[in-house]
């Protein structure tokens, strides 16, 4: 994967980003990102590194997350995540209609 990282950093550094608005939880590092932490850097490292998918998901669930929404094909995520911490609801988006069902569950 390091050349398609390496391809993205040069994409990165194109870019300037600002300062994180809200809070961001990166996966190569299973927590939130810190504010000295550079975003290109934990990009390219996202893509080239192991992830820290399971950190991730209890570090949000101790965090007060209850919702998370999954989107792409299939719902592997969504298992891992009920498996891991299956107090946190997980809505998962595959279609049109999945997407429309859940604009109105989390509008409701």
């Amino acid at each position: 994967m390091k050349p398609a990282g390496d391809k993205l950093r040069a994409e990165l550094d194109k870019i300037s980003f600002a300062e994180a608005r809200a809070r961001v939880i990166f996966n190569c590092l299973g927590r939130e990102m810190e504010p000295t932490d550079d975003i290109a850097n934990l990009l390219e490292r996202q893509v080239q590194s192991s992830v820290y998918l399971e950190d991730s998901i209890r570090y949000m669930a101790e965090a007060g997350v209850d919702t998370i929404v999954e989107i792409g094909p299939g719902n592997v995520i969504g298992k891992f995540i009920k498996k891991t911490a299956p107090e946190i609801k997980v809505i998962s988006i595959d279609t049109v209609e999945d997407y429309e069902a859940a604009v109105k569950e989390l509008t409701a």
